[in-house]
């Protein structure tokens, strides 16, 4: 279990899977990603509004990040990965910026 996701939302999580069936998984997955990026968009507004080196590297970073991000989902689509699993990823990439930015 990833103890970065906010107790609410894991509760939420665990009673879409359990209840909602496969049918709704990619849906769920989506709406959570949405979920958790808001909560590394606000880490990263605080760090950057501090000022300092530190809010340009952040800046630097995030920009890095997502031409990375936006070439390994192409290269997953390309190799016959699935918008789920496209999702999944970048939510393992969320979780990882919530860790990183909440110490």
């Amino acid at each position: 279990m990833d103890l970065f996701i906010a107790p609410s939302i894991w509760l939420l999580q665990h009673f879409a899977v359990e209840r909602g069936g496969a049918m709704f998984v990619p849906f769920y997955s989506t709406m959570f990603l949405a979920f958790e990026s808001g909560n590394v968009i606000g880490l990263r507004m605080m760090k950057m509004m501090s000022g300092g080196s530190g809010s340009h590297d952040e800046a630097h970073l995030m920009v890095m990040e997502k031409v990375h991000a936006m070439f390994e989902a192409g290269a997953s689509l390309m190799a016959g990965g699935t918008a789920g699993s496209v999702v999944d990823r970048y939510r393992e990439h969320v979780a990882a910026n919530a860790k990183r930015l909440s110490h």
